[in-house]
Formats: C-alpha cells, structure tokens, sequence
C-alpha cells in the first residue's frame, strides 16, 4: 500500500480511536469526508499487498482483521450521540423523520426509533445526555400526509418539476428526498383520495436508472476504491441505493444484454 494512502488511512483510525475508544469501524462510516470505514474494509481484503511495518503498525491501535460479530454493526451510544449532534448542527432540530438515512448511509431515523420505543436500552446518564442536547422522546412532529404535500407543492414551485433526489432535504430540515422515496416504497400507506391528490400535481411514483447510469455509478466506485465488490447497503453520496441495483443484476432479476454484461464483467463486476 502506498505511503501516502497508509498514513492517511492510519491517522484517520487513530483520530476515531480518540473518539469511540476503538477501531472497530462501521463500514458506512466517513470522518471529514474520508471513508474511513470502506478503507478499512478493502485494507483487510488486501492484507497480503501491506508492508510489515504497515501491519505492525495497524497492530499496535488494535486494528481489527477479521470481525466476528453479528451481521451487521451495531453503532455504540456515544456513536449515535455523535450523529445526533451533527444532525441537530445542519437542521437546527432534532425532529429526525424514522426513515431518514445519513448521507454516509447511517440509518440514524431507525436508531432514534429504536431508542423511542425502547427497543435498545439506555442508562440513566445516556438519557441525560439525550434530555442535554434536545432529544424529541415522542417522535417528529410533523409525520402527516398534509405536511409532505405541501413540501412537495413549495419544492413544485421553487424547481417547477417533482423529480426530487433522494438525498434532498428541504430548507427547513426536512428529508423530503426520504419521504418521496419512502411513500414510492409502498411503506407508507396512503388512501385512493391522497394517491389522486399526488397525481395531480404531478408526484413521480417510479424512479429508475438506465444500465449507463448504473454502469457509470460502478466505474466511479472502482476508480475510488480499487474493487467492483459492493455492500448491498450502499448508498451513493447522492442518496441512489446502488449496492440494491447491483445485488439484482447479480442475482439475474434485471434483465441485461449480452454487450452490458460484457461491460460489467470488463470492469471486474462478479
């Protein structure tokens, strides 16, 4: 592994040492725009390419190699402190919608739910903590379809289309991308008058890619990261759930010609 690249990689993993206590890093997770934790991933799938004293160094900040633990991280109190903390910075509130996802992919509205409903137990002083920077115990206020049909005509009237990213939240601090992507999801049920009411001003029910949007999406991943390997959890920084398009090629369920196919095995896609 190149210098340059190992000390940016080891000082980012000591920087989130000083912060969680250790280097066991969520895949998802990012620090001042470095993702720290997809490095990590592909620096223990190219444990073999690492100089020995690359190794005797990630050794000695405990770096972790192989992770036995469940199938998917569970983020620590003071992790989710953190996020809450950033959260309430960019949108002044802690009024975090349950479906609402990081930009790094964190699903930060499922922990809040989580904590909510007491699913995940907290002590008495995490509670605190909570209570300190504003915690809202009963859920976002403004849940109702009422209230997302008028985002969508304020956002229909500022841009003069629907056609609305999934990573965009409106001015203030609501996820309307997350909203529309969720009621598209059929999650969230809505009765025949609201589902007219959206058709009329226009409301986009499917959003789809083109192979080139997805193709192009890959080769960008590849050139960052070196590997065409992508979790199925993985969201773009634009909010585009690539990781799910490409599970479903790779399971035969999109319907490709043999030229794309061709494409997507020269680029290293398995």
């Amino acid at each position: 592994m190149r210098e340059n690249k190992f000390d940016e990689l080891y000082n980012a993993l000591v920087e989130y040492r000083k912060i969680f206590g250790n280097v066991i890093v969520p895949q998802e997770y990012v620090i001042d725009g470095y993702p720290l934790g997809r490095r990590v991933s592909v620096v223990r799938d190219k444990y073999d390419s690492l100089k020995e004293e690359q190794k005797v160094k990630l050794n000695e900040i405990g770096f972790v190699w192989r992770i036995h633990q469940k199938k998917h991280y569970r983020h620590n109190f003071q992790e989710v402190l953190q996020l809450l903390q950033q959260y309430k910075e960019q949108y002044g509130n802690l009024d975090i919608p349950s479906n609402f996802v990081t930009e790094n992919g964190i699903r930060l509205g499922a922990m809040v739910n989580s904590i909510r409903t007491k699913n995940r137990k907290i002590s008495e002083e995490e509670m605190k903590q909570l209570n300190d920077i504003g915690f809202i115990w009963r859920g976002e206020k403004c849940k109702s379809f009422e209230k997302t049909y008028q985002l969508l005509l304020e956002y229909r009237e500022t841009y003069g289309n629907l056609n609305i990213k999934q990573s965009y939240v409106s001015p203030d601090g609501r996820c309307l991308g997350r909203m529309v992507s969720y009621i598209r999801s059929g999650d969230r049920k809505l009765s025949k008058d609201q589902r007219e009411s959206l058709d009329k001003i226009g409301f986009i029910w499917k959003k789809r890619y083109c192979f080139d949007d997805v193709y192009q999406m890959l080769k960008k991943y590849k050139e960052e990261y070196g590997i065409c390997h992508i979790p199925i959890r993985y969201v773009t920084n634009n909010g585009v759930w690539l990781g799910r398009m490409l599970y479903l090629i790779r399971k035969g369920k999109r319907n490709l010609t043999n030229d794309q196919k061709e494409k997507l095995h020269e680029l290293g896609f398995i």
